[in-house]
C-alpha cells in the first residue's frame, strides 16, 4: 500500500510512461529544430542577396558554422528583415 504521505504520481511521469513522454517531447523538439533550420536555409537561398547567397553556399559544407551563425545568434537574418520591412514601408510612403 503506498505512502498517503508523497502526491499521487500521474502515470505519464512514473516507469516506462515517462520514459516514452521523454522520447516523444524530445522527437517533438528535433522537429522544430530542424523546421527551423529547413526555413531559415529557404528564406535564405530564395530571398536573400546574391552576394549572401554566393557564401551561404560556401557554408553549406560547414553546417555547425552555419547553424552557429544564423540559427544561435540570427542577428544578420533579423537586420535584412528590419531593413526590408523599412524598405516596403518607404516605397508605400512613397505610392501615396
Amino acid at each position: 500500500m503506498p505512502c498517503s504521505f508523497y502526491p499521487s504520481v500521474p502515470p505519464y511521469l512514473s516507469g516506462l510512461h515517462s520514459v516514452v513522454f521523454f522520447v516523444i517531447v524530445t522527437l517533438i523538439g528535433y522537429f522544430f529544430f530542424y523546421l527551423d533550420f529547413i526555413l531559415t536555409s529557404f528564406i535564405h537561398r530564395f530571398l536573400v542577396r546574391d552576394d549572401l547567397r554566393r557564401r551561404l553556399t560556401k557554408m553549406w559544407t560547414k553546417p555547425y558554422e552555419y547553424v552557429h551563425r544564423n540559427l544561435l545568434f540570427p542577428g544578420r537574418l533579423v537586420r535584412h528583415f528590419s531593413t526590408m520591412i523599412h524598405n516596403f514601408k518607404l516605397e508605400y510612403l512613397r505610392a501615396l
